[in-house]
């Protein structure tokens, strides 16, 4: 027999990891677009290995 009064928590643990998983999915498309579309927009330069590796030196030394 299930007691009435643990199915609330329950309930609440659930959504609590509903909601991490929601997030996570979220963050998850954000990251992936600037990996796939974005920063390598920035950083390869089509034809020019010098200027790939340059923009990719600039690029790992601008962070904070």
């Amino acid at each position: 027999m299930t007691d009435i009064s643990n199915q609330g928590t329950q309930t609440d643990v659930i959504q609590r990891y509903a909601r991490a998983a929601g997030i996570a999915m979220l963050f998850s498309t954000v990251f992936g677009f600037l990996g796939e579309a974005y920063i390598p927009d920035r950083i390869i330069a089509d034809g020019d290995a010098a200027a790939t590796l340059a923009n990719a030196a600039n690029f790992a030394g601008s962070g904070p």
